[in-house]
């Protein structure tokens, strides 16, 4: 599990589960009030995000839907853990995309994949209880990262409405309040759909990359 991005930290980037392939009070109790940010899919509404006040969210998408919009959600100080999160959608092709048996079986198939760089010899995949829609996740682990490295991860897949979010969480502990208050973070998500007949609302949200 020791891959890694330019800033030298373990990533099992969510690709791997591309479709090629708690806090008991929840985000706001972890991290003080939430503030909900939309952010626009092309031609697919917007996504919802309740968005901690210690939190930053970085979003890169196209305005044409040539590729998928992807976040980078983190703190604003420290690096106590960072999430990742792809957007899919129906491609138009004869597949079910958001059922709770396609979500699994490709949950699975990343996480036989992620075996093959984690020092775990064993793959547990759970339902991501609690959420609007039907996810599954399994974490893993390198106990011999190195020190600036992370050593945990928590990887899956949620449907959210008509969309599906592929997601990664780094953090360097177990048990983590930072990875519960991410699975708060993704459970809280909605799909805004657009009006009919509408195929883009067209509006940038907070901190858009383009």
């Amino acid at each position: 599990m020791r891959l890694q991005d330019g800033g030298g930290r373990i990533r099992l980037c969510a690709g791997m589960l591309a479709w090629a392939l708690a806090t008991a009070g929840g985000v706001g109790a972890a991290y003080g009030d939430a503030v909900a940010e939309d952010y626009p899919v092309p031609r697919h509404g917007e996504l919802r995000l309740q968005v901690p006040a210690q939190w930053q969210v970085k979003y890169i998408f196209a305005a044409d839907g040539s590729r998928p919009p992807s976040f980078r959600v983190y703190p604003l100080e420290g690096s106590d853990f960072d999430m990742s999160m792809t957007v899919y959608w129906h491609d138009g092709m004869d597949q079910d995309i958001t059922g709770a048996e396609s979500l699994r079986a490709r949950v699975e198939q990343a996480g036989a994949e992620a075996m093959k760089s984690s020092t775990d010899q064993r793959l547990a995949v759970a339902p991501l209880e609690g959420a609007a829609g039907p996810g599954f996740l399994y974490d893993l682990q390198d106990t011999a990262a190195a020190t600036e490295d992370y050593h945990y991860l928590t990887q899956g897949a949620l449907a959210v409405g008509q969309l599906v979010l592929v997601f990664t969480i780094l953090t360097d502990e177990r048990p983590s309040p930072h990875r519960e208050a991410c699975l708060e973070f993704l459970r809280a998500i909605r799909h805004i759909h657009a009006p009919h007949g509408v195929a883009d609302r067209g509006r940038p949200a907070p901190h858009v990359a383009l």
